[in-house]
């Protein structure tokens, strides 16, 4: 995903900004799939501690009902991966974004990005005109923690 994000910030701004609007389509995919899971999972957590065996079974054959993959719930392995990395998605896509605004200066060099990425160090860590008489290529801000 990184480098595909990447790739489009290399080919520019339209592009760059129809691949974050697919991979946040795909996101929003991912996340009700897994969301279906975990109501699964809970229901049957649920019925199986009070005993009723029964209803664990039918919650397991209505989720799976139909699908070619008998060990997964709706394709979705249910481990929950898409939440916890959702947000390390849009750190990685704003710092690409930045990458592709300092090429456009002609600065290629690596930059740190430190977390949280605040409006003011992604601001600072653009390199245009506007930010050229306070910072040079190698600023690094200071935490604020």
């Amino acid at each position: 995903m990184t480098w595909g994000t990447s790739m489009a910030a290399c080919q520019g701004p339209v592009a760059m900004a129809a691949h974050q609007i697919c991979i946040q389509v795909w996101l929003a995919v991912s996340l009700l799939t897994d969301a279906l899971a975990a109501a699964g999972q809970a229901l049957i957590a649920s019925s199986f501690l009070k005993g009723d065996y029964q209803s664990v079974k039918d919650i397991t054959d209505y989720v799976l009902k139909g699908h070619p993959n008998v060990k997964a719930i709706h394709s979705s392995k249910g481990v929950g991966e898409p939440p916890f990395f959702l947000a390390s998605a849009v750190f990685f896509a704003v710092k690409d974004a930045i990458t592709a605004a300092r090429a456009e200066v002609g600065c290629n060099d690596w930059f740190a990005l430190d977390d949280p990425a605040t409006p003011e160090r992604i601001r600072m860590a653009c390199l245009d005109e506007f930010t050229a008489p306070f910072i040079s290529s190698d600023f690094h801000p200071k935490l604020s923690v």
